[in-house]
């Protein structure tokens, strides 16, 4: 934080109001360090990460840093407890819920597989904007260059992210957000 604060304006993003799903480690805690560092209100969720997101809260309390933790748990059907998303006024939804990604397999496709990521980079993700009922709301929903790749140990992940994307860019006008999705490479972020 102490490097971030150097290099970031303090104020620059004042009105930010961030919700983070799985902000408690890796893009998502940096996002959060981010947002806050300069200036604006960040709430993370954590799924099964709570000392990591409480260690967050008090290193963000300590250098005086807006930060809100939640539980928050996306299970494999791509449900989850609505109480976590009630009386918010975010603006920003950072979408970094991860399952795990490389995963033994006996076949080519998994249909199985596939569905619990379609589950999470898609059920959960339009589940999530239709409760938060905000207009307006900016999206960032990263993806990776896996999906530029025919990588068969990556297929089923591949089509559940590309299948997201499509739904959300379907979705954006009629609930009136922005898409915001970057393809990022692959890398360790912890």
């Amino acid at each position: 934080l102490k490097y971030l604060s150097k290099k970031i304006p303090k104020r620059a993003l004042i009105n930010h109001k961030a919700l983070i799903i799985g902000g408690s480690r890796g893009l998502g805690e940096l996002t959060a360090k981010i947002i806050a560092t300069s200036g604006g209100n960040v709430t993370i969720t954590y799924n099964n990460n709570k000392d990591l997101a409480k260690n967050l809260l008090k290193i963000f309390k300590k250098r005086k840093l807006k930060l809100q933790i939640k539980n928050f748990k996306i299970n494999k059907s791509g449900n989850f407890n609505n109480k976590t998303l009630k009386n918010s006024n975010y603006n920003c939804l950072y979408y970094f819920a991860t399952p795990l990604i490389y995963r033994q397999k006996n076949k080519k496709f998994d249909k199985k597989i596939y569905r619990d990521f379609n589950n999470i980079y898609s059920k959960a993700l339009i589940k999530i904007i239709k409760s938060l009922k905000i207009k307006n709301l900016i999206i960032f929903y990263p993806s990776t260059v896996y999906n530029l790749k025919k990588d068969k140990n990556f297929s089923e992940y591949i089509h559940a992210k590309r299948d997201g994307v499509n739904k959300l860019k379907n979705m954006e006008k009629k609930f009136k957000f922005f898409l915001v999705m970057k393809k990022l490479p692959p890398f360790k972020t912890d």
